[in-house]
């Protein structure tokens, strides 16, 4: 399947980043990382990650 999912799943943030899935999970709790939550799920829009990714993850100016 070539077709990209508009979100992502926590474990595949994790895979993205090089993270552990507890690590995303906080960076989630803490903002760090736009989520949608549905239930118990979470997932992340993909266009808010990558636009993250490309500004840096330096939203609040401080050093990351």
């Amino acid at each position: 399947m070539t077709e990209r999912s508009p979100v992502l799943t926590v474990k595949e943030v994790s895979h993205i980043l090089k993270l552990n899935e507890k690590t995303v999970r906080a960076a989630i709790e803490a903002k760090q990382i736009p989520s949608l939550r549905f239930g118990r799920r979470v997932l992340v829009p993909r266009a808010k990650l990558e636009r993250l990714l490309q500004e840096g993850g330096n939203n609040t100016g401080a050093a990351v």
